[in-house]
């Protein structure tokens, strides 16, 4: 708990006032009565009573955010460890907690219009939430005995209700490529790939030819799609996923995530400020410098020009040359950076390590 002290008027001394944060690194009012104070974690605090009372102006917990989704300038939801989700109705300036119906990590969200839209979840057997199911239909029948279980949540209504669409206990979900309504694509560790033509009623275990983990996958159209993983792992589909190709690998380094922004032009990054790049579908690669060591866990861009990573140790780059060039960002944390993305207004979001969430602008 971070501490503040507050010298009254008239009075001799100090009082010191517990303020909900960690470490507090600076302080500063404009007037007598209105001040902010900031802190480790990414704690912004602000008062209106000249620092009796703290108030945090984040409204999320320190566990670590997985996942953002911006559906609108307004509307943005959050997810993360110990199934925290939070949802903001205006433009990130307040969060409120939504329950979710699963005590579990939430890996990732994805919203593809203001009402539909999946949250991918990882959990332990001991700690089942309340849903049941599972994979139906595909070779080998689905998820078998592992672990760790990983769960599909769906909703049709903005985000109001959420239900379990399939449950598995042998390989952890770890990313999605939600295409429209009906399509959607999940992978996960060993290989595995589930796809979905029906908005999730089914979902289809792939046969993607590989026992590697998969740590992301990213679709260009109902069709062309590419997926990334371990030990330099990148494999490609051209007819939605049926079937998948494993291309040469350019690196040996993990890839940690996929985007395409046409069915030619695309980027994967990894550990060790991998980036790399094709313009041809993924046939030839390319080197981009990062100019950084750390792992960079999530590549977004917004057209051939516009893009951004974000990665461990407060990792985040930009270019408006389609990564030509790479520029480093300040940003108000030095906490690992897990996913970002671009609102329909221009802003760009990003969370991470502490229940950090960025806002940033585009060029």
């Amino acid at each position: 708990m971070g501490r503040l002290v507050y010298i009254g008027d008239g009075e001799s001394g100090m009082t010191p006032v517990d303020v909900p944060a960690e470490q507090l690194t600076d302080v500063a009012f404009v007037s007598p009565d209105v001040g902010c104070t900031v802190g480790e974690y990414g704690a912004i605090l602000t008062t209106n009573d000249g620092g009796q009372i703290w108030t945090s102006q984040s409204g999320t917990k320190p566990e670590a955010l997985r996942g953002i989704a911006p559906i609108s300038q307004e509307n943005i939801w959050c997810v993360g460890e110990d199934g925290i989700a939070y949802q903001s109705s205006d433009g990130g300036q307040t969060w409120t907690p939504v329950d979710i119906g699963v005590d579990a990590e939430l890996r990732a969200i994805s919203f593809v219009d203001a009402s539909n839209g999946w949250i991918l979840a990882e959990i332990a057997p001991a700690a089942r939430g309340r849903f049941g199911g599972g994979f139906g239909g595909g070779p080998g029948g689905g998820f078998g005995g592992g672990q760790t279980t990983g769960i599909i949540l769906r909703t049709s209504d903005g985000g109001n209700t959420w239900s379990e669409q399939a449950r598995g206990s042998e390989y952890p979900v770890k990313a999605i490529s939600a295409i429209d309504a009906q399509q959607a694509h999940v992978c996960g560790s060993g290989g595995v790939l589930f796809s979905t033509n029906n908005g999730g009623s089914e979902w289809v275990q792939q046969d993607t030819g590989v026992i590697w983990d998969i740590n992301d996958v990213s679709f260009a159209d109902a069709m062309k799609g590419f997926a990334v993983g371990s030990g330099g792992l990148i494999i490609r589909t051209n007819d939605g996923g049926i079937s998948w190709t494993s291309l040469s690998p350019y690196t040996a380094y993990d890839l940690n995530s996929v985007f395409l922004i046409s069915e030619k032009k695309g980027w994967v990054v990894g550990n060790y400020g991998a980036i790399i790049t094709t313009e041809d579908g993924g046939d030839t690669w390319s080197a981009q410098k990062s100019h950084s060591y750390s792992n960079l866990n999530k590549v977004y861009f917004a057209d051939e020009n516009h893009g951004w990573v974000v990665g461990d140790s407060g990792v985040l780059l930009s270019t408006t040359d389609g990564g030509k060039t790479w520029e480093a960002a300040s940003v108000p944390t030095t906490g690992s950076l897990y996913d970002i993305r671009r609102g329909p207004d221009g802003s760009i979001w990003a969370v991470g390590e502490w229940g950090t969430v960025i806002k940033g602008e585009s060029d």
